[in-house]
């Protein structure tokens, strides 16, 4: 609710409903709710919808009380209507899914109303019957045992993916652990501490996400800048700071010896594919690679890699089991650039990939066929035997023939547009 409160004093704002000076009363929670209370000239409807628009931009959901010249509204996301209109199938194939829906039901009533008032020929239907029971057994079952393997098949690439992401997830731990002893040492940090405590302040309240996407934010230019405050620190190393905090961070709250609650902390700790996200700006903003090769001439006063011994020792451990190749390396720029280098261009693009082919879901198609399919073993081969015990055949003929098709029916119009739909939206694992 926090996130809401300062994205409804943004919205304001922006549109001209309240300045920075009176926003705070106009936006209050009252009883534990939040309350707006704003008086408006305009459609009353009209602006709530554009409040409501506005908010649906930046948040995944709120629900407060807005109070329009002394009538009060409420506005709340998501609705229902939200949720159906969000449903995941509605890009491509939801017209011939519902208009499959609609003519099975159709056909479904129609043959009701047939059976019911014409009983001519039952040996006929019970013939049919017994050879749909036939057809429906093979078909289905075959479906069926090919669809559940595929399901079993990729569940196990994501169980043998697992043991990977293991490996790649505790590399960046480690280097996250060297961000972490970097941004804690008082002596490397020369020849004052003020950026580096600036910066560590600033990180308390945004993260390098925030400053590397400015551009798309606008709304917030002016306080992340103000909080920067680029004319008294300078810019490159509160940036640097904000860069190794952000990566230090867990669940957003940056605290100083989470990364260090004994070295098995973390241990095989496997990172979201959100938590991913939120550092993938190493890949084309590497401030490590910045300061410490690129303008080092610029900046080779202002650090001092003679830190503690103990520091030392755990860069250096950590290092090795970041990469072989970085074993036994003393505490260095170099060292530094490495690290972050193979974060970079190796860990996070990799690890990215590998986490998003497991977070990604069932396709669709593969789910909607199994269950038509053993929809039709269901009605045309257990019903048949299970029912036969208590009604008449003649009445099971009918019902599994009607089941039956009307499956069939369905799946023969749905399909051309679930089919086009896997191969349009097939998820990709590219790392952009």
């Amino acid at each position: 609710m926090d996130q809401t409160y300062d994205d409804l004093k943004r919205v304001l704002v922006k549109r001209g409903l309240a300045s920075h000076n009176d926003v705070n009363d106009k936006v209050f929670y009252k009883e534990e709710q939040l309350h707006v209370v704003l008086v408006h000239e305009g459609s009353k409807s009209e602006l709530a919808e554009n409040i409501r628009k506005d908010l649906i931009k930046v948040s995944y959901g709120f629900d407060f009380k807005l109070t329009l010249n002394g009538k009060e509204k409420s506005i709340r996301y998501p609705l229902l209507a939200d949720k159906i209109k969000e449903f995941n199938y509605k890009r491509i194939y939801k017209d011939a899914f519902l208009m499959a829906t609609v003519i099975t039901i159709l056909y479904v009533c129609v043959m009701v109303i047939l059976v019911s008032s014409v009983n001519k020929h039952p040996s006929q239907v019970t013939n049919i019957s017994d050879k749909l029971l036939d057809v429906s057994a093979l078909i289905s079952s075959f479906v069926i045992t090919y669809l559940t393997s595929k399901v079993l098949t990729v569940r196990q690439e994501k169980l043998n993916r697992v043991e990977k992401i293991k490996e790649l997830s505790n590399k960046l731990t480690e280097f996250r652990r060297i961000c972490h002893v970097v941004l804690e040492s008082l002596q490397f940090w020369q020849p004052s501490e003020a950026q580096r405590a600036h910066g560590k302040h600033v990180a308390t309240q945004i993260t390098f996400n925030d400053l590397h996407y400015l551009n798309t934010y606008d709304e917030r230019y002016d306080e992340i800048h103000g909080l920067m405050n680029y004319q008294t620190y300078g810019e490159i190393k509160p940036k640097f700071v904000l860069q190794i905090a952000t990566l230090c961070k867990s669940k957003d709250i940056y605290i100083h010896n989470r990364l260090f609650l004994g070295m098995d902390f973390l241990a095989n700790y496997i990172y979201s594919g959100k938590e991913l996200v939120e550092w993938q700006f190493l890949q084309d903003n590497n401030m490590f690679w910045y300061v410490f090769e690129n303008e080092w001439l610029v900046y080779e006063n202002s650090f001092n890699f003679n830190i503690s011994e103990h520091d030392k020792k755990r860069i250096s451990k950590c290092a090795g089991r970041l990469d072989n190749l970085l074993a036994n390396k003393d505490f260095t720029k170099e060292l530094l650039v490495s690290a972050s280098q193979i974060a970079e261009n190796e860990i996070i693009p990799e690890l990215t990939i590998l986490v998003k082919k497991n977070e990604a879901k069932q396709s669709f198609m593969i789910k909607y066929l199994l269950i038509c399919f053993s929809g039709i073993f269901v009605f045309g081969v257990l019903l048949q035997v299970i029912l036969g015990l208590f009604l008449s055949s003649l009445i099971v003929s009918y019902i599994a023939i009607i089941a039956v098709t009307a499956i069939v029916i369905h799946i023969l119009i749905s399909l051309p547009a679930i089919l086009k739909n896997e191969i349009t939206f097939r998820p990709k694992y590219d790392y952009n």
